[in-house]
C-alpha cells in the first residue's frame, strides 16, 4: 500500500486542525495534521488515521477553508465514513514496539488499520465498516485488561459501544 506522504497528486493535501489545550497535557500537541484528498474545492475525504483529533475518523468527508496562514483547515465534517477511531496507548515501560507490533498485526488480521508512533508510545486504529468489529474490541478490552495499554475512543459507532461489557 502507498502512503499518502509517498503519493505525487495535486489532489493531496494536508488539513490542519486545532487541538485543545487541556491541564492534564493531553493531547501533548497543539494542533494534528492528517492526508487528505480533495474531491471538490472546498471538500475533502479524510487519508489518514487521526491521533489526537475527536469525533473524526478515516474517509471522513469534511468542508475546508484556506487560513490566514495558507494552511488547509477544517470547517465542517459533512458525512461520517462510519469507520472507527481507537487509540491504544502504553502505560506499562516493559510493554515494548515488538509487542506493539505483535498487537497492530492481529488487529490488521481482523480487518483494521494501525499505525504506532513510538514518540508518544501509542497506536492508532482504524476499523473500518464491515470489519469484524466484536473480534476487534474483544482484543483491545482483552489487552487493555492486563493493565499494559489504555485506550481512547477518538470517533466511534452505536455499535462499538453495543457490544461493549455493562
Amino acid at each position: 500500500m502507498t502512503t499518502p506522504a509517498t503519493v505525487a497528486n495535486e489532489n493531496h493535501v494536508k488539513l490542519r486542525y486545532e487541538l485543545p489545550s487541556n491541564d492534564d497535557g493531553w493531547p501533548p500537541v497543539t494542533s494534528e495534521d492528517v492526508w487528505a484528498v480533495r474531491i471538490a474545492p472546498d471538500i475533502v475525504r479524510i487519508d489518514s488515521v487521526p491521533w489526537f483529533i475527536e469525533d473524526l475518523a478515516l474517509d471522513d468527508i469534511v468542508r475546508v477553508r484556506t487560513g490566514n496562514d495558507g494552511t488547509l483547515r477544517p470547517k465542517e465534517k459533512l458525512q461520517w465514513s462510519g469507520n472507527c477511531t481507537i487509540r491504544l496507548a502504553v502505560t506499562d515501560r516493559d510493554y515494548d514496539d515488538e509487542d506493539l507490533r505483535e498487537l497492530g498485526s492481529a488487529l490488521t488480521a481482523l480487518g483494521a488499520q494501525c499505525e504506532a508512533i513510538q514518540q508518544f508510545r501509542m497506536m492508532a486504529v482504524s476499523i473500518p465498516r464491515g470489519a469484524d468489529l466484536d473480534s476487534i474490541r474483544r482484543l483491545i478490552l482483552r489487552e487493555v485488561g492486563t493493565g499494559r495499554l489504555d485506550y481512547e475512543e477518538g470517533c466511534v459507532s452505536e455499535a462499538w459501544h453495543a457490544g461493549m461489557p455493562q
